[in-house]
């Protein structure tokens, strides 16, 4: 889990994702005066089907250019770009062919040990650490 400090106007108007709920958020300021504003929302990191996390438009060209042959991502990739266009929802893929972790193994105990597998895009873990996190066995 990975919580970032932030300092100077080079950041001002950043998106931030928090892997905790709540997120603590601190100001500090060596002059006694500070003028901030933040927001924020909540989504929710846990639906419960298979879904394409890009647009439609981008969904339907990388889908054609897979269909071509000619597509810069492996299928692990789609699937986590595009699943329902892809038709890939329910189905084990990885981009050697193979269910595998992408990260190294001490990598994704350390994932699973911190609830990630559960608490992250079903997508995204499974694309991060399928073995550990059990997507092998049962795909998104």
């Amino acid at each position: 889990m990975h919580n970032f400090r932030y300092c100077c106007n080079e950041f001002f108007g950043e998106v931030m994702t928090a892997e905790t709920n709540p997120l603590p958020v601190f100001a500090f300021s060596r002059y006694y005066i500070s003028v901030w504003s933040w927001s924020y929302r909540y989504v929710d990191a846990t639906p419960t089907s298979c879904v394409d996390l890009s647009d439609a438009v981008t969904c339907l060209a990388l889908k054609a250019s897979y269909d071509q042959g000619c597509s810069p991502y492996d299928t692990a990739q789609l699937k986590v770009m595009c699943a329902v266009t892809m038709d890939l929802c329910g189905k084990t893929v990885s981009g050697s062919g193979t269910c595998e972790d992408r990260f190294p193994k001490s990598q994704c105990s350390t994932y699973s040990s911190n609830g990630m597998c559960t608490s992250q895009l079903p997508l995204i873990a499974e694309f991060s650490c399928a073995s550990t996190c059990g997507f092998c066995v049962n795909p998104v």
